[in-house]
């Protein structure tokens, strides 16, 4: 098994691909793919608009061109709810979203209806899992210094302790930094949220509620709302494949790589061109999986498939991914591992200078094997530097729960996650294709190749070190 083994780059080499298939992921290619994506004619890409069809339909043409088998996997989704009305009563008090006494962390169910529960304070930190009772926690800002914090908390701590059909009230000081920063956010959404999956409700009340609602023993709590859902629209996953060679055999199984090719669209009547957000990565995984085709097509087939999956719908919270793994094309149990890519065309200013780092995400928080794997890989072939300043599941950023790879990790699925840093035009209309560097992208394109091939080349798979299937959603 890959644990019990020392790898080193001298026992990787017979993994990597061929290098002139290695060599077939150019800056032309790239270059090409790039300004295709990321021009104004693609209308920022948004999911579910005309832009975003047409980088879908860019993507399927350009993966039958280089021979890959190819699906569309297609969904329907509401993108808004309008919060018409939601507001909570106990105790003789209520909070209502008008006055933003009250912030949804999830948006209940659309319809207009009314619910009462019993309430206590949650004394043991964890919700109760009696469905009846809505638990209290009395968390002081000291604990969130930033909105993300609080997000962070929230996702990692609360949400998969929760169980289903729960309400939880979360009491924060609406005057200091992380209570300022979500109603920051809340004002800018103007009242329309994106719906999370049902069944789990958070709501945020200000601090002042400790003090005015006496929670010392169970009372009843009414929640009224009224909440109404836009029009459904549809949006799809773009999946190429090549087949290794135990294709149709009950030995396949599939590595993916993966991409979002979604950004954020017209907005104030700017195009956000999303050009390294993810343009970037959709180039590189097009001129990764023209090269494997390739490979495949003379002879050079690997031992496991490639799933090349190019998601939609990363940026409104990850719906591309999270349908994939609820609807798998292929049995999540056959698939090794995600290699994802988001974000490799700048240099951030930590690196100021450096041409050759990549931030690696996942990896050892999931499986030891696949960081031990990637590390050898590297030392192999492209001499990165690794950089793992955000692979920590308590970096405020949370970027290991930010990109598509956290739905299959969620599924107990090794992930690892190649990333280039934040920079100036991060999800603004500045992030323009003139500004990517085109040649390191392609090189770390080059080493996602040589992670994914090296992957689809083992006799046996990487084994899952940490558990994330809590976390499910």
């Amino acid at each position: 098994m890959l644990g019990s083994l020392s790898l080193t780059a001298q026992s990787v080499s017979h993994w990597l691909a061929p290098s002139e298939y290695v060599k077939t992921i150019d800056a032309e290619i790239y270059r090409e793919h790039l300004f295709t994506l990321a021009a104004d004619s693609m209308e920022g890409r948004a999911m579910g608009t005309t832009g975003q069809k047409k980088a879908a339909l860019y993507i399927e043409n350009e993966l039958k061109k280089a021979g890959l088998e190819v699906h569309r996997q297609a969904f329907d989704y509401v993108p808004w709810y309008t919060i018409e009305n939601l507001s909570l009563h106990i105790d003789g008090k209520t909070y209502d979203i008008r006055k933003q006494q009250l912030v949804p962390y999830i948006v209940p169910d659309a319809g207009s209806r009314q619910w009462t529960k019993k309430a206590r304070i949650a004394t043991d930190g964890k919700p109760s899992e009696d469905v009846n009772i809505v638990d209290v926690f009395l968390w002081h800002e000291k604990d969130f210094a930033s909105y993300k914090a609080l997000d962070m908390t929230l996702k990692m701590e609360l949400l998969p302790q929760m169980p289903f059909n729960k309400t939880v009230i979360v009491v924060l000081d609406f005057e200091k930094n992380a209570g300022k920063a979500l109603l920051k956010k809340f004002k800018q959404n103007s009242g329309y949220h994106y719906l999370k999956p049902p069944g789990k409700n958070i709501f945020i009340v200000p601090a002042s509620f400790a003090g005015e609602v006496d929670l010392s023993y169970p009372k009843e709590l009414l929640v009224r709302q009224d909440i109404k859902g836009g029009e459904s629209q549809t949006t799809e996953n773009i999946i190429g494949i090549v087949r290794g060679q135990q294709a149709f055999t009950p030995q396949e199984e599939f590595v993916v790589l993966s991409a979002h090719y979604d950004h954020l669209g017209i907005r104030y009547r700017k195009v956000y061109n999303g050009a390294d957000d993810n343009a970037s990565g959709t180039a590189g995984l097009l001129s990764i999986a023209r090269a494997c085709a390739m490979a495949a097509c003379n002879g050079h087939k690997p031992k496991q498939s490639m799933l090349f999956v190019f998601f939609t719908g990363e940026e409104g919270g990850l719906h591309g991914s999270r349908f994939f793994t609820t609807y798998p094309p292929v049995p999540l149990q056959q698939i090794v591992a995600d290699v994802n890519v988001d974000m490799i065309g700048r240099v951030d200013k930590q690196h100021a200078g450096r041409q050759k780092y990549v931030y690696l995400i996942g990896g050892r928080l999931i499986s030891h094997d696949l960081h031990r794997l990637v590390y050898a890989v590297n030392k192999a072939c492209c001499g990165f530097y690794l950089d793992e300043y955000y692979n920590s599941l308590s970096h405020p950023e949370s970027l290991f729960t930010r990109s598509d790879h956290y739905n299959f990790a969620v599924h107990d699925i090794p992930v690892v996650f190649f990333f280039s840093g934040f920079h100036e035009d991060y999800h603004k209309h500045s992030d323009d294709p003139e500004k990517i560097n085109v040649a390191r992208a392609v090189l770390i394109s080059r080493l996602v190749f040589q992670v994914g091939w090296a992957l689809a080349e083992q006799d046996t798979r990487p084994r899952v070190t940490y558990s994330f299937s809590k976390y499910k959603e």
